[in-house]
């Protein structure tokens, strides 16, 4: 089993501690029986990689430090360091590979739920 994928049409791989509640819930309507594009979940281990490989955990202290009903600018301050953190990473090379593999023929592109990071760690 890929650590940083789960496919939806196995939803064995695809558990709510796996993958968080979206994606583990696409892969329990796929197995019942609706309509479900093909795609896969990125998993909560390689959130966490790539959350530790670019050390967002310190560009994200002053949005946590953000109390109360903050105006829309200073969520928009907290938020810009984060923001470009993101924008200029790119996924880090060992969960990169897996990730970039075709899915086949399909004419459709591949369905994405994104995880939780509040979802438990597998």
């Amino acid at each position: 089993m890929n650590p940083y994928i789960a496919w939806l049409n196995r939803p064995d791989g695809a558990t709510t501690a796996r993958v968080g509640g979206k994606g583990a819930r696409l892969a329990r309507l796929g197995e019942a029986g609706f309509p479900v594009p093909p795609g896969f979940a990125v998993t909560v281990a390689a959130y966490q990689r790539f959350h530790e490989a670019y050390g967002l955990a310190e560009v994200m202290a002053p949005l946590m430090a953000v109390t109360g009903r903050p105006a829309p600018a200073q969520v928009r301050e907290a938020c810009a360091p984060l923001v470009e953190r993101l924008t200029s990473a790119e996924m880090p090379a060992n969960t990169r590979p897996p990730c970039s593999k075709p899915m086949g023929s399909s004419s459709r592109p591949p369905a994405r739920a994104r995880p939780s990071p509040c979802a438990p760690a597998a």
